[in-house]
């Protein structure tokens, strides 16, 4: 349902039944949470979009990092933050 929700660009349902707004990164995100993409394939698809100007960083932030490293970072902080929300399924 998440998937679907996201794809729609509306808020997604967690596991606690509760509202969560998503930002870009996280409908990206939810898209590939299927169990077929590692986090290295994330990584790979999120500098592909933004090669194609599909994703875009700030000027400013690119100014302190490389674009890999960025986004590297953000899909750790945003899998983190979302785990937290009770939006992932897993073990521990």
């Amino acid at each position: 349902v998440m998937r679907w929700q996201a794809g729609l660009g509306m808020k997604a349902t967690n596991l606690r039944h509760e509202r969560i707004e998503l930002d870009a990164v996280m409908r990206i995100l939810v898209q590939l949470l299927d169990g077929e993409h590692d986090r290295e394939q994330m990584l790979a698809y999120f500098m592909l979009l933004h090669e194609q100007g599909k994703f875009t960083l700030s000027e400013k932030t690119l100014e302190t990092a490389a674009p890999e490293d960025i986004v590297r970072k953000q899909i750790e902080e945003t899998l983190q933050f979302m785990g937290r929300a009770g939006m992932l399924v897993g073990e521990g």
